[in-house]
């Protein structure tokens, strides 16, 4: 085991959030002793160049997927639609943002750990004492600090399901995680692909592989009936571009049962009264019927497509 390294912040991840925590901290105390640990090689967490591929989109529109402090250049017209864009220029953007910043000679890249993960946490004296290890290497290194920061988002380890007789399989399984830096869609070899699961990563593999002609299979539980809501239409409607636009609206996000919006008479009505209940069921009844129609289940043109008809709302 490596000695301990003596610092006064430690963030873990080095995502969106961990970037910005370390970013805004670093404006306040330039001279601080701060790293970064991150258990990938590259800057990003889920919009890192490793995960990434041209069919993985944003779920959010230009002009707020950027800091207030740097903006992001608009991305070719080619790769926006109804203002969601390809996911790509949000890694380019957060690439770039890392090394824009720099404190007592060191940018943030040069704060950033790779390929460390974090093993064990534990605050003994009123200090962290975090454990990591090098995935290259397998070396291991302990940083002890005051103040720690956990940026590691939802998305990090990947949730590969039990795959009973997976050790007779002869083709490749993966996660959504190393879908990106794979090679299942660039080598003649592999035809057919298999897709677990009714999420948008599962979508966007789809549609990736069906783009790159290949015949894929999208298997989803029978007892899955909450319906994939990512289907959407990404349409908006008066002065808003797109579905994203509307829904962080003041007014549209009263629509949804939320403790962040708080107990007062809007919510009361909507929630929790008789009226308030059948409006809102009406409202999102047409929501619904709208986004069926949109994407239009039941097209001849597409075998086998009416399956993704959600079973519910």
């Amino acid at each position: 085991m490596d000695v301990t390294n003596e610092l006064d912040v430690v963030v873990i991840g080095a995502g969106i959030s961990g970037i910005y925590a370390a970013k805004f901290y670093l404006d306040m105390h330039p001279g601080c002793r701060l790293a970064i640990l991150d258990r990938d090689n590259c800057v990003g967490g889920t919009w890192n160049s490793r995960r990434g591929y041209d069919s993985f989109w944003t779920q959010w529109t230009v002009g707020t997927a950027e800091f207030s402090d740097l903006p992001m250049p608009r991305p070719p017209e080619d790769d926006v639609y109804y203002e969601f864009f390809k996911a790509k220029h949000t890694t380019k953007y957060l690439e770039s943002y890392v090394d824009h910043h720099s404190y007592g000679g060191q940018t943030l890249r040069d704060r950033i750990r790779f390929s460390t993960e974090v093993q064990s946490l534990v605050k003994p004296d009123g200090r962290w004492i975090v454990l990591t290890k090098d995935r290259v290497t397998g070396a291991e290194l302990v940083f002890r600090t005051p103040k720690l920061m956990v940026a590691s988002g939802l998305t990090s380890i990947a949730n590969m399901p039990p795959l009973p007789g997976r050790e007779d399989f002869r083709g490749q399984i993966l996660h959504h995680e190393d879908f990106g830096s794979s090679n299942v869609l660039s080598t003649p070899k592999i035809q057919n692909i298999v897709v677990l699961g009714g999420g948008k990563s599962s979508a966007d593999m789809v549609y990736e592989a069906v783009k790159a002609g290949k015949t894929v299979s999208w298997v989803l539980k029978a007892t899955d009936t909450t319906g994939p809501g990512f289907f959407l239409s990404p349409k908006g409607k008066g002065p808003y571009k797109n579905a994203f636009e509307i829904g962080m609206t003041r007014l549209a996000g009263t629509f949804n049962p939320s403790f962040m919006n708080g107990i007062n008479w809007w919510t009361r009505l909507l929630h929790c009264s008789k009226y308030g209940v059948r409006m809102m069921g009406t409202f999102w009844g047409a929501v619904d019927t709208a986004t069926r129609r949109d994407a239009n289940f039941e097209r001849e043109s597409l075998q086998g497509f009416e399956k993704l008809n959600p079973h519910s709302p």
